[in-house]
C-alpha cells in the first residue's frame, strides 16, 4: 500500500457488515465449505452470528461466529470459508508471502501499528460478543478450559495470537482477510487481496467456481472444485471427495493444471518482490 490508513483501537464496527446466514447458506457452508458431518450443520447455524462480505453468487466468503465453540471451549471468532480465496491464499502461503509480510512488519513501524491495531479491534470483537453470553455457558466454558486459560484467550487478537505494540508475527494470512473482509480496516488483509487482484484471482467469484458451492451438483461434474486444504479442513475435504468417488487428475502438481486466474500469485508480486 502507497498510503496506510491510520486506525485507532477501539470498539469494533462489524456488525453493521453482516447479512443473516440462511437454510441454503448454512447448506453450502456445511457441505461444500467446511465439510461438515450432517449433524454437525446445526450447530453451524446456531453458532453463527452472520456473514461478512458474499461473492457474486451470493455465498458467505467469511463468517462471524459465536466465540464459544462446541464442548464448551473459547474458538475463532471470524472464520475464512470462500474456497476459492482459501486455496489461493494457500497457494500464496506456500510460495513464501507471509516470510514477506513478517519482514515488511518487522522493518516499517506505521505496518506494525496497523498489525497492532487489527490485534486490538478482533480482542475487543471476542470480549464484546462474550459480554452477551449467558452466565451459566461461560461457566461451563471456565470449568472446561479454566480461568487463566479462559482469561488468556480472551485477551488474544486475531488467529488467537498474544500480541504486544512489537508484534510483527503476522501468522495467518488467511485470518487477515477475513477479517477485512468482516470487520473491515485490516490493511495487512487489504494488501493480500490486491496482490491476489494483481496475480488474476478473481476475489468476488469467477464464472466456474459456484459449481463447487452448488450441493445439488456432483463435485465430479464441477467445473472448478477446492482440490485441495490445509490442517482439518484437508481432512475432511479428502474424506468427502472420496465419498463422492473424485480422484486428483493425474499430470502433476495441481496448480500446474488451474486456469492462470487461479494459479499462485507471479514472483515479483507485492510482498515476494521485497
Amino acid at each position: 500500500l502507497t498510503t496506510l490508513t491510520t486506525l485507532v483501537p477501539g470498539p469494533a464496527p462489524v456488525l453493521g457488515k453482516l447479512t443473516p446466514v440462511t437454510d441454503a447458506d448454512v447448506d453450502c457452508l456445511a457441505q461444500r465449505h467446511l465439510f461438515l458431518k450432517e449433524n454437525r450443520s446445526w450447530d453451524l447455524k446456531d453458532r453463527t452470528i452472520g456473514a461478512g462480505q458474499r461473492c457474486r453468487h451470493g455465498w458467505p466468503q467469511v463468517l462471524v461466529m459465536d466465540p464459544i465453540w462446541p464442548g464448551h471451549r473459547l474458538g475463532d471468532v471470524v472464520r475464512l470459508t470462500c474456497p476459492l480465496l482459501v486455496s489461493a491464499i494457500d497457494r500464496y502461503e506456500k510460495q513464501g508471502a507471509l516470510r514477506g509480510y513478517n519482514s515488511r512488519v518487522a522493518k516499517d513501524p506505521a505496518w506494525r501499528s496497523q498489525l497492532y491495531a487489527s490485534h486490538v479491534a478482533q480482542r475487543d470483537l471476542r470480549q464484546e460478543l462474550l459480554s452477551k453470553a449467558p452466565e451459566e455457558e461461560m461457566a461451563k466454558v471456565r470449568k472446561t478450559m479454566g480461568n487463566a486459560t479462559v482469561e488468556l484467550v480472551m485477551d488474544t487478537g486475531i488467529a488467537n495470537m498474544r500480541f504486544d505494540a512489537n508484534c510483527s508475527d503476522v501468522k495467518c494470512l488467511h485470518a487477515h482477510v477475513g477479517d477485512e473482509l468482516s470487520r473491515g480496516g485490516n490493511a495487512i488483509g487489504r494488501q493480500v487481496l490486491e496482490d491476489l487482484v494483481t496475480a488474476g484471482v478473481e476475489i468476488e467469484g469467477t464464472d466456474q467456481c459456484c459449481d463447487h458451492c452448488n450441493v445439488k451438483m456432483p463435485l465430479s461434474e464441477a467445473r472448478w472444485t477446492l482440490q485441495l486444504a490445509k490442517n482439518k479442513l484437508g481432512q475432511r475435504l479428502r474424506r468427502a471427495r472420496r465419498r463422492e468417488g473424485v480422484l486428483d487428475p493425474p499430470g502433476g502438481p495441481v496448480n500446474q493444471r488451474l486456469p492462470v486466474n487461479q494459479r499462485m500469485p507471479p514472483k515479483n508480486s507485492y510482498f515476494t518482490s521485497r
